[in-house]
């Protein structure tokens, strides 16, 4: 990897010591590479951490029990890879419990990203069961700033340093809700960095981006079954005036454009290995990452399992490129 000048974006880092169980893991990417990145300020993680098929490669193994694994896990994790999705929050408000859980396996320069809770980016609530009487029904906490503020704010606030980003999904923002949106954001703290992450290809546009700008909100790019690529989502980015901001550039690589979650799972489980190659994906990140480098901007790639296969495999495929 080629050498850089120092700048203010650079950092050190410390670990968390996990109890040694098994053999010691062999990643396929060189972790010292990654995290001298993350001191540069380009974070490479996964969306998230808890995959037995992962042992052998990012975990030791030997657990005793699921339990076991679920509580070490993450400290393992954070000895090879400097960043990490929080993808629970998102189905659940966060509990002080599951804070400090993050706190106590993670080493404070370590970044966590927690994605918002659905009950604030959910218009309405899908007619399935799983919702009880909420289904089907109109959501009275879309975008409430108190909410919002006291259900979610308030927990994660003991996450500190670890904050890297607070992601928001949203998965059915319409036109009509961009005015709700630039409210809802010019009325929260401003002491947190945010992401909105669009799986709305119609909004795909200069414009929105530019809102999110004027905003100080980072676009999430992603790869996803229903979105352009990451590379087109870039180029309105740009054209909406992103080459001028100082916010960081977020990418999550989550699925090939046409090819459904239950689809992926259904391929790539239990996610040891690479099963389909996404060069096109892999090519966009690159640029993604290399335009953060020489533009002296942080950035934040997270990479799922469902995108190619495995995602600390990506992750080793996208260091050697770069």
């Amino acid at each position: 990897m080629a050498a850089r000048k120092t700048n203010s974006q650079q950092e050190s880092f410390d670990f968390v010591t996990a109890p040694k169980l098994g053999p010691d893991p062999k990643p396929p990417f060189d972790s010292r590479a990654l995290f001298r990145l993350a001191a540069e300020g380009i974070f490479l993680g996964t969306s998230s951490w808890k995959y037995r098929g992962w042992e052998g490669m990012i975990y030791r193994g030997g657990y005793a029990s699921e339990a076991q694994f679920q509580k070490q896990s993450l400290r393992e994790y954070t000895s090879l890879l400097p960043c990490v999705g929080v993808d629970f929050t998102f189905y659940t408000w966060p509990m002080p419990d599951m804070m400090s859980y993050l706190v106590d396996a993670t080493p404070e320069n370590f970044r966590c990203f927690p994605k918002v809770t659905k009950r604030i980016t959910l218009e309405e609530f899908p007619n399935v069961g799983s919702y009880g009487k909420w289904a089907g029904q109109k959501n009275p906490e879309f975008l409430n700033v108190d909410a919002f503020q006291e259900n979610f704010l308030k927990p994660i606030s003991i996450l500190d340093s670890r904050l890297g980003a607070i992601f928001f999904e949203f998965t059915h923002l319409e036109e009509k809700h961009l005015p709700q949106l630039e409210k809802f954001f010019s009325s929260i703290p401003r002491t947190f960095q945010y992401g909105v992450e669009l799986r709305s290809p119609a909004l795909v546009k200069a414009k929105f981006y530019s809102m999110l700008q004027s905003l100080e909100v980072a676009p999430i790019f992603n790869s996803w079954t229903k979105m352009p690529t990451i590379g087109e989502q870039f180029k309105y980015y740009l054209a909406g005036g992103g080459e001028k901001s100082r916010l960081p550039l977020v990418a999550r690589g989550l699925l090939r454009p046409g090819r459904s979650y239950e689809e992926a799972v259904r391929l790539f489980q239990p996610y040891q290995q690479i099963k389909d190659e996404f060069p096109e994906f892999r090519a966009d990140l690159v640029k993604l990452m290399r335009f953060a480098r020489e533009s002296e901007r942080k950035a934040y790639i997270l990479i799922n399992n469902r995108l190619e296969g495995s995602a600390p495999h990506t992750i080793g495929a996208l260091l050697k490129s770069l």
